[in-house]
């Protein structure tokens, strides 16, 4: 068990505890922390990029099947009001703009 999903773990004992806070099997190290919007209950946070990183290592995919893996089976899951926010913290390299004068 990674450390964050020991710190998660804590957090989520102190929640209500009607509430249901759900994980992800397989992703502790993903996880970044939890969030949410103004007004609404709190949610596990966890990083796209961490995700695929992953998927790479444990499973050897390559970068395209990870990504197509978690298009498929994760990102659009929806698993209750308690379903995971998952952060896409993919950066590309942006285009260089050359100033207008």
């Amino acid at each position: 068990m990674s450390h964050n999903k020991e710190l998660i773990d804590e957090w989520a004992d102190n929640q209500d505890a009607e509430r249901e806070i759900l994980t992800m099997d397989g992703f502790d190290e993903a996880i970044l922390g939890h969030g949410g919007q103004y007004g609404q209950e709190p949610l596990v946070v966890y990083s796209l990029r961490k995700m695929i990183d992953i998927c790479m290592k444990d499973s050897g995919m390559d970068y395209e099947s990870a990504v197509e893996y978690l298009s498929f089976n994760t990102l659009c899951a929806y698993m209750g009001p308690g379903t995971p926010i998952i952060v896409d913290d993919v950066y590309f390299k942006q285009p260089v703009c050359e100033e207008v004068v």
